[in-house]
């Protein structure tokens, strides 16, 4: 979709999926700018509490696992 649209893969589903949806705080930036990495929180390890190293996992395949969401109550 990318190469046939021109635009990189968050923004074209900013633009066709999130914005539409009223998700305003969700991305697929890879890694996430630091405005929004100090909004996000850490992985930690179960057994002993600790952050996991690097706060979280990168992927490079975004539509596969790269969605960051903020779920609203």
């Amino acid at each position: 979709m990318a190469d046939v649209t021109g635009k990189a893969f968050p923004a074209l589903m900013r633009d066709l999926v999130l914005d539409k949806l009223g998700m305003a705080d969700s991305s697929y930036e890879q890694p996430l700018p630091p405005a929004r990495a100090a909004m996000t929180a850490s992985g930690n390890f179960m057994r002993t509490g600790k952050v996991v190293h690097g706060k979280w996992h990168i992927y490079p395949e975004m539509a596969a696992a790269g969605l960051w969401l903020l779920p609203r109550t």
